[in-house]
């Protein structure tokens, strides 16, 4: 055999063995290529999401904020609203004690009561009222002790002989009573939506 030809033999399986590596190499780049572009996908696909969770918690915390806030304010007005009714009430009060028939509201306060005082108790009232509820006491017909006492405010006071029991009728424990239970009756009537919340 020729020694061109030989070599032209030669010089064939060597193109051929190369066009073999380069189509190889071309095909494991264009592999790599293709995972490194789905790797680079997958990565901004987990930055995108991250990036949502961290959006949707932002919002969720300043959404949690603001609704606090609203909260606390509408409590604050709820507060400020039934406390001017009961100070409203406590003028009212005022009002009814200086006016011309609280005598006769006096005199019913006593005479509820007396009936279930035993005798010996003592009555206490304001001095202002200290006329009226002696003249009660005389009425009645009981052994009662008439004390003139500041802090006793539109009625009166009884307190059985031995001091341990003490029954208040006087407009201000009312009013004081039906405060301590009636706030959130009044909030209901007052703030209700009419959706079934006591809020």
């Amino acid at each position: 055999m020729p020694k061109t030809k030989l070599i032209d033999i030669i010089r064939n399986d060597s193109e051929k063995i190369k066009r073999g590596h380069l189509e190889q190499a071309q095909a494991e780049a264009e592999s790599i290529l293709e995972k490194a572009a789905k790797s680079s996908e997958s990565m901004k696909q987990q930055e995108r999401l991250r990036i949502r969770d961290e959006a949707e918690a932002i919002m969720e915390k300043r959404f949690n904020i603001h609704r606090y806030q609203t909260n606390a304010k509408r409590y604050e007005l709820k507060a400020s609203s039934i406390e001017s009714i009961w100070t409203d009430a406590g003028v009212i009060l005022d009002k009814i004690v200086s006016s011309e028939s609280y005598n006769e509201i006096l005199r019913s306060l006593f005479f509820e009561c007396v009936d279930r005082v035993p005798d010996g108790s003592t009555v206490r009232t304001s001095p202002g009222d200290a006329a009226v509820v002696a003249a009660c006491i005389g009425e009645s017909s009981r052994e009662l002790v008439l004390e003139e006492d500041d802090q006793v405010r539109g009625g009166v006071e009884f307190v059985w002989p031995d001091g341990k029991i003490v029954v208040k009728n006087t407009l201000s424990y009312r009013l004081s009573k039906l405060k301590a239970g009636g706030s959130a009756e009044i909030s209901r009537i007052l703030f209700d939506s009419g959706e079934g919340t006591n809020t």
